[in-house]
């Protein structure tokens, strides 16, 4: 049976500059960094008394207002981190005075893959002439300012819009080069989201940022994820936009806070902007960040997803609970992915399909055929943990073609299909405030649905067309 959380993480690993571990468990959650914990800086003092002279403290990132305590070489032991378990249990129950929260915890690490995040599977190719699911919607003349949209993801591919006219305007400030021979993995992600931004939204104007890029597999530690995304922000000519679309995050150790991020999210309360974030593809009710904030506020909107099939349903990947505020589709959505030319790119799938039986254990005439089982793939990062040498498991592995247009699932995108439905609030009603744009949309079109049985809130392009899905 695949393991996918060990291939996610051996994948986000080997691309990270900085050693990673998990819990090992049945249940494994969330990566962080190796033998390293976090403490505020007006915490760090009694953490240091607490851990006592073993740990070295490091040096304090000012911006971010965090000290980074070095608890072990995280190469002397490569499966073991027991002094950050250590250093926690010294630290114990200590709460920070002012939030209450913890005065240490692990360095999480954000990503947008889908043992923390997104995306739920590995994108497919659709057949020359497939329309996209959602339709586009037709361009308006819109007076007055412009709605503005940060997709903040693994960047944009250079030249998408010569292939794809409504990506025409998309911005970035670090282009990826488009993909010759095998597709780097996750690299069209944050392509794919700008994409459905633009085709149900086509006024909005858009720009991706390449944050949490593909080279380091959409992935970054808390600490300099939260700092980075500040500086992003703060030097965005214009100022912070109306929309953050973000599909990242991660599970928490203690299910309490994220402190690398806390800087941001404090700031986000103070803005005007609205963050519209994934809820994550763990099929938990576990409060993932930064979208299990939205229970903070209205300055975050958190989003789960549906599945494609009719009956307003969710995906059986989607994280759900009190603190996931509205659902979307987000299951096999079809969207820009590659450009157009006369050698198309390659894709080696990493992941193998689930035999027999869905990824979350979900009954099969409740679900129809998942996303993890059809379809069937066969993948190097499952060949290779079943003792495949790498250049066999290269060479079993499934490839495919990619002409322009993939299939693929994720809160990663129920995410942007939801911003782009409150751009489109805001420009139909001319509100210019987001959050009360994002209200005033679910009390308006709002559908009722139904996640693990009990009822939800869901937001349905006019683009969108549910079908029932046909293995092939």
């Amino acid at each position: 049976m695949p393991d996918r959380f060990k291939e996610q993480f051996d994948a986000i690993n080997e691309a990270s500059p900085r050693p990673l571990a998990y819990i090992p468990g049945d249940d494994p959650r969330f990566i962080y960094e190796k033998g390293t914990i976090l403490a505020r800086g007006e915490d760090a003092a009694e953490v240091a008394e607490a851990i006592g002279a073993r740990f070295e403290r490091t040096a304090t990132r000012e911006r971010a207002g965090l000290v980074r305590f070095q608890t072990s070489d995280p190469g002397r032991h490569p499966t073991q981190d027991h002094q950050v378990d250590d250093a926690l249990a010294a630290v114990g129950g200590r709460r920070n005075g002012r939030t209450g929260a913890m005065m240490a915890t692990r360095n999480h690490v954000i990503s947008i893959t889908d043992t923390v995040c997104c995306p739920g599977d590995e994108p497919d190719p659709v057949p020359d002439g497939t329309p996209l699911n959602p339709a586009p919607s037709a361009p308006r003349l819109v007076e007055g300012l412009p709605v503005r949209v940060l997709v903040v993801d693994t960047g944009l591919v250079k030249d998408i819009d010569k292939t794809f006219s409504w990506l025409t305007g998309v911005t970035t400030d670090d282009p990826l080069e488009p993909e010759r021979g095998l597709i780097d993995l996750y690299v069209g992600h944050g392509t794919f989201i700008a994409s459905l931004i633009k085709t149900v939204a086509p006024d909005a104007t858009v720009e991706v940022d390449n944050l949490l890029p593909a080279q380091l597999s959409g992935a970054r530690p808390e600490d300099e994820f939260g700092d980075d995304l500040l500086a992003v922000l703060d030097a965005l000519p214009g100022g912070w936009p109306d929309i953050l679309s973000l599909s990242a995050g991660t599970d928490s150790a203690d299910g309490d806070t994220l402190m690398g991020l806390e800087r941001f999210i404090d700031r986000l309360a103070l803005e005007r902007t609205l963050l519209v974030a994934a809820a994550g593809n763990n099929g938990s009710t576990q409060r993932f960040y930064p979208a299990a904030w939205a229970d903070r506020g209205d300055h975050v909107l958190s989003v789960g997803a549906l599945r494609s099939a009719p009956g307003l349903l969710d995906a059986c990947f989607t994280n759900h609970g009190s603190w996931v505020k509205v659902y979307a589709p987000g299951e096999r959505v079809t969207a820009a992915f590659t450009p157009m030319d006369d050698s198309p790119p390659v894709y080696r799938y990493q992941h193998s399909s689930y035999p027999g039986r869905c990824r979350w254990l979900t009954p099969q005439d409740a679900y129809g055929t998942c996303t993890c089982q059809s379809p069937r793939r066969t993948g190097r990062r499952t060949l290779k943990d079943s003792g495949m040498s790498p250049a066999n498991a290269d060479f079993q592995a499934d490839l495919r073609t990619f002409t322009g247009l993939a299939r693929w699932s994720g809160t990663s995108f129920a995410t942007p299909i939801v911003a782009a439905m409150v751009v489109n609030e805001m420009i139909d009603t001319g509100n210019r405030d987001p959050r009360e744009a994002a209200r005033t949309l679910i009390g308006k079109q709002a559908l009722n649905a139904t996640v693990r049985g009990m009822p939800a809130r869901a937001l349905v392009p006019s683009g969108w067309q549910f079908f029932t899905y046909q293995a092939p």
